[in-house]
């Protein structure tokens, strides 16, 4: 049992439309890294946020309380139908997210949380969560804290993302869509290799030639 939260409320402010529902190939972000957790062998996945996805969703009584809140909200689910321990967390604009990826995240048996470093930055959102961890989330969010920044609180195990991950997409697994900037940068690179055409935007490329994995080898390096 590796269960998970992936996270979908957040209101995408800075991009302008939600981007749970940016168009990667002929499905949805969301669903794309859905599909990628499941292929890694994660279960249950609990989506926390709209239900853009197609998972069993619970959705916050709060909505605004940042990823913080979701995490915690989703842990208390857990604990509520009897599960009391890791979970991996994981953002639903991660388009690029890779199966070796989460593997090697997820692989461990270790007790600690396990998280990426990638461009020099933690990345709680795609991270296995210790049960300590998420404990002191919420009692973190009860004081009024919403930021990240803490993560890890506990030991953890730190994964470089540029040379641990370099055989499944390095550093490209990180490479979010969470602003203006990085859905243009992200448009570029399809148009460059050809993967949509100029007057196409992310949320309507239906390119059925386009899969996750060959859209991971296209890019690769450019960033």
């Amino acid at each position: 049992m590796k269960p998970a939260l992936l996270l979908s409320g957040g209101q995408s402010r800075r991009l302008g439309f939600d981007k749970a529902t940016v168009g990667v190939g002929k499905q949805t972000c969301i669903n794309t890294v859905s599909d990628v957790l499941k292929d890694a062998g994660l279960f249950p996945i609990i989506e926390v946020g709209h239900g853009f996805s197609d998972l069993k969703f619970i959705k916050e009584p709060n909505l605004g309380e940042g990823p913080l809140g979701a995490i915690v909200f989703g842990f208390e689910y857990f604990k509520e139908i009897g599960y009391n321990g890791p979970l991996v967390v994981v953002s639903c604009d991660l388009p690029y997210l890779n199966k070796g990826a989460v593997e090697k995240i997820t692989s461990s048996s270790v007790s600690q949380s396990v998280v990426a470093i990638s461009h020099n930055r933690k990345q709680p959102l795609c991270a296995k969560w210790s049960q300590w961890d998420l404990e002191f989330a919420k009692s973190k969010f009860l004081q009024g804290e919403r930021s990240l920044k803490w993560f890890p609180h506990g030991d953890a195990i730190f994964l470089e993302a540029k040379s641990e991950f370099k055989d499944c997409g390095g550093e490209l697994n990180f490479s979010d869509i969470d602003t203006k900037d990085d859905y243009d940068r992200l448009l570029q690179v399809l148009r460059r290799n050809s993967l949509c055409n100029d007057n196409s935007d992310l949320s309507t490329i239906e390119n059925s030639s386009l899969s996750h994995y060959g859209l991971n080898q296209a890019i690769a390096g450019q960033f």
